[in-house]
């Protein structure tokens, strides 16, 4: 999670001004579609400081063997203040994209790189 230091060119303030001393809830929600059943999840507290910086939260499980068949999940990133003052929330648009995709049809290799407003979808296969 990145806080922006930058003032909105709007006239708006910047997000270090907005955020600093906030306290802070990160959700991990996974949803496992193939047997539409809730999880695992994965949530992370604490509080802003008044400084811009990345803030990484390492997520990742070990899911069950899912048998003959894949499991499709999607999983998505929330991030919301918790302050009862002025709750505000917001939706992660940004993934990294670790794998590489193949050439395909003439199209060249893909590297690892951000994607955007894609959710974050993987396949489980047996071992």
């Amino acid at each position: 999670m990145w806080v922006n230091p930058a003032a909105d060119p709007g006239g708006g303030v910047p997000g270090t001004v907005v955020l600093g001393g906030r306290d802070y809830r990160v959700r991990f929600e996974t949803v496992n579609l193939t047997n539409v059943a809730n999880g695992p999840d994965m949530t992370f507290t604490g509080r802003f400081p008044p400084v811009p910086g990345i803030h990484i939260f390492p997520w990742f499980f070990r899911p069950r063997d899912p048998g003959i068949n894949p499991c499709l999940y999607q999983t998505y990133l929330t991030a919301d203040i918790t302050n009862v003052a002025q709750p505000f929330a917001a939706f992660g648009t940004w993934n990294l994209d670790l794998d590489a995709e193949p050439g395909f049809l003439g199209l060249p290799t893909q590297r690892a790189r951000f994607e955007h407003d894609i959710p974050c979808q993987y396949l489980v296969y047996r071992k």
